[in-house]
Order: C-alpha cells, then sequence, then structure tokens
C-alpha cells in the first residue's frame, strides 16, 4: 500500500521552474531522504507534500486520498523542523501533548500517549521542564516526540539534525532510525548530508535542478549511480572519459591517454559513441613493480602525494593525460618513500567499472 503519492507534481514562480514535474510512491513504511545540493528543490517538495506551498500543477495523494488542496491540518501529517518550533512557555509535556489536545483527545488519552512519547524519546524525566533547560538534542528529541505522538500516516523532517554537532547528529540518526523501525511509521527526510541519508533511509531521492536525477536504495545509488551528477554527489568517484571501441561480451573504451580499459556490457552504447566510466577510490590497488593483476584495468599514473585520514589513507595520483585521480586504501604499508613525481601503476577489476548512463547488456 502507497503512503504518498506524487503525480505530475511541479511549481513555478512565474518562468521560473523550481519543481519539474515529479512523479514518486512512497510505500507504507519507508524511510525516504530527499537529497540534493542547496536549490535542488528538494525543500520545496517536502513543503507541497506538507501543504505549506501548492503546487503549480499535479495530484498530491496521502493513503489513497487525493489531499492536493486540503489544508495541511487536515493531511494527518507531521513535520519536524531544524529549529525545533518549541513553545517556549510550555514545559515538554504540554508541547508533546499539544497536537492531542488541538484533536480533543481526553485527559486520560492525553496522558498516557505522552507518557510513552517521552519514553520511546527517552526524556521521561524531563516532562516539568522548559525548552531553554534543555539541550540542542533534548529539544530535537521533544519535537520528534511531538511529531509522533498522535501516530500521523506521515512524518515530515526538514534537515532536523542540521544544527548538531556531529557526535550528535550521529546519535540522533541511530534513535530517529531506531524509532522508525519500531513504529513503522512513513518517514520523508531532507538532508544535503550524503553520509545521513546513506545512514538512514530505505531510498534516496536524489534531486537536481527541480528534478529527480535517481531514486534507489542507497547501495544501488552507490555502486550503480546512472549519471555523473550522481556519481559525484554521492560519495568520492574517478570519473574516465573516452570513446567505445568494442561492445560484445564487454565494453572497451579508449581514454584521452590513449588506454584502454574495459567495462561490464551495455545495451545502448556503439562504437564511435563518448562515454563515461565511474570507479569508486576504494575500488582501485596500488601494484608493486613486476606485480601482475589478470583480467584487471591497469594504467599507468605519477604520484602526487597522500592524505592520511585515520582509518583510511587517501592517495593521490595523475594519469598521463593530466587527470587526477584518487585510491582510498586501509593499508599503512604502502611504500611511498618515491615520493611525488615517481612513476606508478594502478589497477581494478572490470566489474568495478560502472558505465554511466548505461544499461545491462
Amino acid at each position: 500500500m502507497s503512503s504518498l503519492r506524487l503525480l505530475g507534481i511541479s511549481k513555478s514562480y512565474g518562468l521560473l521552474e523550481v519543481v519539474s514535474p515529479t512523479d514518486l510512491t512512497v510505500s507504507q513504511g519507508e524511510f525516504i531522504t530527499l537529497l540534493g545540493p542547496s536549490g535542488s528543490g528538494k525543500t520545496t517538495l517536502l513543503q507541497i507534500i506538507a501543504g505549506i506551498i501548492e503546487p503549480t500543477n499535479g495530484t498530491i495523494e496521502i493513503g489513497g486520498v487525493d489531499a492536493t488542496r486540503l489544508h495541511s491540518r487536515d493531511r494527518q501529517l507531521a513535520m519536524v523542523f531544524q529549529n525545533y518550533a518549541l513553545v517556549p512557555h510550555m514545559s515538554v509535556f504540554d508541547n508533546i501533548a499539544f497536537p492531542l489536545k488541538i484533536r480533543r483527545h481526553s485527559a486520560a488519552e492525553i496522558q498516557d500517549k505522552v507518557k510513552k512519547a517521552l519514553s520511546s524519546v527517552r526524556l521521561d524525566q524531563f516532562a516539568d521542564r522548559k525548552p531553554r533547560q534543555l539541550s540542542g538534542g533534548q529539544q530535537q528529541r521533544v519535537a520528534i516526540a511531538r511529531a509522533l505522538v498522535y501516530n500521523p500516516s506521515l512524518v515530515l523532517m526538514d534537515e532536523p539534525l542540521g544544527a548538531l554537532d556531529k557526535n550528535l547528529r550521529d546519535q540522533l540518526q541511530e534513535e530517529i532510525s531506531k524509532l522508525h523501525r519500531e513504529l513503522g511509521v512513513t518517514i520523508i527526510y531532507v538532508t544535503h548530508d550524503q553520509q545521513e541519508a546513506m545512514a538512514m533511509s530505505d531510498r534516496v531521492v536524489l534531486m537536481q535542478q527541480g528534478r529527480i536525477e535517481q531514486a534507489a536504495t542507497p547501495a544501488e545509488l552507490y555502486h550503480r549511480p546512472q549519471t555523473a551528477f550522481a556519481a559525484r554527489f554521492l560519495g568520492e568517484s574517478n570519473l574516465f572519459c573516452g570513446t567505445v571501441l568494442g561492445n560484445q561480451g564487454e565494453l572497451s573504451v579508449r581514454l584521452e591517454s590513449g588506454e584502454v580499459i574495459r567495462a561490464p556490457s551495455t545495451s545502448n552504447l556503439s562504437v564511435g559513441q563518448d562515454v563515461t566510466i565511474l570507479v569508486r577510490p576504494e575500488q582501485m590497488q596500488l601494484l608493486s613493480e613486476g606485480e601482475s593483476a589478470a583480467g584487471a584495468n591497469i594504467i599507468e599514473v605519477s604520484r602526487e602525494g597522500q592524505t592520511f585520514l585515520g582509518a583510511v589513507t587517501r592517495h593521490h595520483f595523475k594519469t598521463r593525460s593530466g587527470q587526477e585521480i584518487r585510491m582510498n586504501s586501509t593499508s599503512s604499508a604502502l611504500d611511498f618513500s618515491s615520493g611525488p613525481g615517481a612513476a606508478a601503476t594502478v589497477a581494478w577489476k572490470l566489474e568495478q567499472s560502472v558505465v554511466l548512463g548505461g544499461s545491462s547488456g
């Protein structure tokens, strides 16, 4: 059963189209993240779903009901904002109880539901405090509890962790994910943080310039991006541009440097076409002198240096054509004693070459 369906939803201000015609179906209980850079349209799309902004065209269905023209209070959804939006003179209890009171729940129901909501976000001992007496993370927990207290069919979260430090963000990511699993509520989450989207989502909807670039699971989006934008935005990427030499059984591509690399065959490319191949930095390996790598792609590079990042060391190279590439390694045994400018050889498996825009053949 779908919890949300967007059919041809768009938004324009005069001649400026901020959301292009968009279709999206969200299943009951899914955690969907709208991910993209500033100005990609993700927050506008969320506000259209919430009823804050009226779409120019299209239809919104929530729980099978046409909600396109419904007031936001009639859409059976809740929203969590980055700035918490708590009422400062109300206690934590009353902030959480507010949605129940305006829906005319009984005092006994309110007491029971608020108690359960406080327990779910581990704030049982803070019911009588005012928001100003809480830390930022505690205030955001209150906002989350308030959103969940009346069991809405859909919860919208607009960069709710954006104002918190990294450690607290990581902690609340885990708590929100746990609540999602326990309650089975449908969540539409907006962020520009790639790691946050990858860690929390069932599916990521990557947006650019008002349109959906790709919608997929985090693993699919990372390992099989469909465009150069998707490859660059989600994780680190090495992109090799070249010309198709052959597409029989496997794809052969001649690079600008003259070297030939191979990738899995695709059904929509012919000899002479330009193509872009993605290789993730962690999938590359540095070959020692005299070492072979049967069946692998191999290119000659020069060493440019390395950056120590703790668990990972990032190695910088340049190809014959001057393209900068990166390789990530957890090994501390790589010999860089020869220093920048020295010749080296990197390799990766054929199946780790991702043809952007290609479909498997």
